[in-house]
């Protein structure tokens, strides 16, 4: 179970704030490598605009990350069929390497709602 959570946040933090936006850094191995950290500047930027209008709750969350993730689906497979993909097969073992570095914070940002008795985790589970 904890590994569906750790892929459900790579898919709606780690990389479909980023593709919503951006499309095109899927089609490239070089280009790749900045989606995490667009995708995290994304969900802050999201999450100070919640706190700011005061909706920063369960509902509006899943919201955000469904849409967010609805809208990098449609714009990365209308840019896959215009768009020439750039991924040698080295590019693979690079992008294993950085998900293995990465582990550790997905797991700290998995539990970190824990630590801190966020509602919105209790929620969840």
């Amino acid at each position: 179970m904890y590994l569906l959570h750790v892929f459900l946040l790579l898919a709606f933090v780690y990389t479909a704030p980023a593709l919503a936006l951006f499309p095109k850094l899927i089609t490239s191995s070089r280009h790749a490598y900045a989606i995490p950290v667009v995708s995290a500047g994304v969900v802050y930027l999201l999450v100070t605009l919640l706190k700011t209008f005061q909706i920063y709750d369960q509902k509006a969350v899943l919201l955000a990350s469904f849409l967010l993730a609805a809208i990098a689906l449609i714009r990365v497979q209308r840019c896959g069929q215009r768009s020439t993909w750039d991924w040698p097969k080295e590019a693979l073992w690079g992008w294993l390497g950085l998900i293995a570095l990465m582990l550790p914070y997905f797991v700290k940002l998995g539990t970190h709602g824990f630590e801190l008795d966020d509602e919105i985790y209790s929620w969840n589970f």
